[in-house]
C-alpha cells in the first residue's frame, strides 16, 4: 500500500471542502497521497486489522489483533483512566 500511495497515486488530486468567512464554501484539490503516504498506510492496515478483530476472523493471541497487547496498556502505571470522584 505504501508503494501504491507514494508512487502510483502521488499525482492524484483529492477534493476537500473548505470554508472562508468572506468567500463561503469552496472545493480545493489537494495532493493527499503525496503528503501522507505513510500515515495512510498505517491507518488502512490498522483499520483492516480492527475489522478482522471485530469479526473474530483472527484467532486469540494472533499478533495482528488490535487487542493483542491491550494488557500492557491496562497494567502500565503511567496510563490510567481517572474515574469521577477518585483521587490520584
Amino acid at each position: 500500500m505504501l508503494t501504491i500511495f507514494s508512487q502510483v497515486l502521488k499525482e492524484v488530486n483529492v477534493p476537500f471542502l473548505t470554508y472562508k468567512y468572506d468567500q463561503g464554501f469552496r472545493i480545493i484539490w489537494f495532493q493527499f497521497f503525496k503528503l501522507f503516504p505513510v500515515m495512510l498506510t498505517i491507518m488502512a492496515m490498522w483499520g483492516i486489522c480492527g475489522i478482522l478483530t471485530l469479526t473474530e476472523y483472527l484467532p486469540d493471541k494472533h499478533p495482528a489483533r488490535t487487542d493483542f497487547k491491550l494488557k500492557i496498556i491496562k497494567d502500565s502505571p503511567w496510563f490510567r483512566i481517572p474515574y469521577p470522584g477518585k483521587s490520584s
